[in-house]
């Protein structure tokens, strides 16, 4: 089934089998980003059950969904050497295996440290070995429409957090949580094997390469201002994806009313990052998503920390689930792994910070919890804001370089810090 060279398919981009492996890129986000969300649910009936973990103390369950989402993204060195080792569809395998595991074991789980074990540690592994090979294969396939595939691959996860929070509510509250983490282990498996045998890629010089340290790179401000970027979002989302729900039974509704919000996020998902891909298609990437976390920034801070009856939850869990995911779209065609090590270590320790500032004995219990969301999402917005400079001059000089539009559009200010500025403002005829 597997060999060290993945099947190569000498083809056109944009068109024929670029959209197969949309498809399974799509499978891929479902299974990973989509399932690992569904953690949810889990925390939730964790939290607020006595019947599971007696020995768990207070924020045993954060450090648990932190370490499901972010300890694999930092060994992403290690599953890039994997990749180029053994090739894309033996490391996915390798993933869906270990997410399989992961989910079983769990639920066979009643100790807390076989928990950090299995839907912490295991599961962390397991979908960054899915999802990071993932982030390779769309750009092989699409130059022209390549931030819009990357957007409707990403909605798979907000596909897969609907299926995967709603119908695991539902296996739990009929059959408990253990069958709820067998049957998210078999559907998972089943669906990425369906999606490994379909991803090809597309020559032979499309492999993904190997390169730890990029020393250019590192001396590059727009490398700092990109892992800044990554940091502030993944603190933001990871927060909204993993606590809304618990806010939601904080507020006195039930485990189902909090799904439900949960699950219409997800649903906010689908729509969202195809949406804002294809704006990023069209009016360039960073400008998009640095207007796109301005408004999740103000959101947040708008409706979140007001938000004292359901339909204002639901509504605010809508409109931020359309925007907020946006970064996976983003950073999945930038084909710099290294992003991911940053992203990895805030979304291990986004969800110790919300408990740090959740207050239970108090009514506002959310409000610094909410306030730190907003912040974060504007402060990524204000670093793709100042990213957006650096880019404009670096277009500027590499496309209009000897061009009297060239001579036009590089009128600078002789001051360097209000040209500077007025570069990040910049309105011209270039998609950035």
């Amino acid at each position: 089934m597997f060999s060290k060279q993945d099947k190569y398919l000498d083809v056109d981009i944009d068109c024929g089998y670029a959209w197969v492996i949309c498809f399974a890129a799509v499978l891929i986000y479902f299974n990973s980003w989509g399932l690992n969300s569904g953690f949810a649910v889990y925390f939730n009936e964790y939290e607020n059950s006595h019947n599971y973990f007696k020995d768990a103390k207070d924020g045993d369950f954060s450090w648990v969904g932190g370490l499901s989402f972010g300890i694999g993204l930092i060994l992403t060195p290690l599953i890039n050497y994997i990749q180029c080792k053994w090739g894309t569809s033996f490391t996915i395998f390798v993933g869906a295996l270990l997410q399989f595991l992961a989910s079983l074991l769990a639920s066979f789980s009643n100790k807390i440290w076989q928990l950090y074990l299995t839907q912490g540690v295991l599961q962390g592994f397991g979908l960054s070995f899915v999802s990071i090979p993932a982030f390779t294969i769309i750009p092989q396939f699409f130059i022209k429409h390549k931030f819009f595939a990357s957007g409707l691959a990403s909605g798979g996860a907000g596909l897969g957090g609907v299926f995967y929070n709603l119908s695991m509510q539902l296996i739990t509250e009929s059959k408990g949580v253990e069958w709820a983490l067998r049957s998210q282990a078999i559907i998972s498996f089943v669906l990425l094997m369906i999606a490994v045998l379909l991803i090809r890629g597309r020559t032979v010089n499309d492999k993904p390469t190997l390169k730890l340290i990029d020393i250019e790179l590192i001396k590059c401000p727009e490398f700092y201002l990109l892992t800044f970027f990554s940091i502030t979002c993944m603190l933001g989302y990871v927060i909204v994806l993993f606590k809304l729900a618990h806010y939601a039974t904080s507020m006195g509704f039930s485990k189902r009313q909090a799904t439900l919000v949960s699950a219409v996020a997800q649903i906010g998902n689908i729509f969202g990052r195809p949406l804002v891909g294809y704006l990023g298609d069209k009016f360039g990437s960073i400008t998009t998503n640095c207007v796109v976390y301005l408004i999740a920034g103000i959101l947040a801070l708008a409706m979140w920390i007001p938000a004292q009856n359901y339909a204002t939850v639901i509504v605010f869990a809508i409109l931020e689930g359309l925007i907020m995911g946006c970064i996976f779209g983003f950073m999945g065609v930038k084909n710099r792994l290294i992003y991911w090590i940053p992203i990895g270590a805030a979304s291990l320790f986004s969800p110790i910070i919300s408990d740090l500032l959740t207050d239970v004995t108090k009514s506002d219990n959310y409000t610094y919890c909410s306030v730190f969301t907003g912040c974060c999402f504007l402060a990524c917005s204000f670093a793709l804001f100042l990213l957006r400079g650096f880019k404009v001059e670096d277009i500027e000089k590499g496309v209009f370089k000897d061009s009297e539009k060239g001579e036009a559009l590089n009128q600078k200010h002789p001051n360097p810090i209000i040209n500077y500025i007025l570069q990040c403002f910049s309105v011209k005829e270039i998609k950035v």
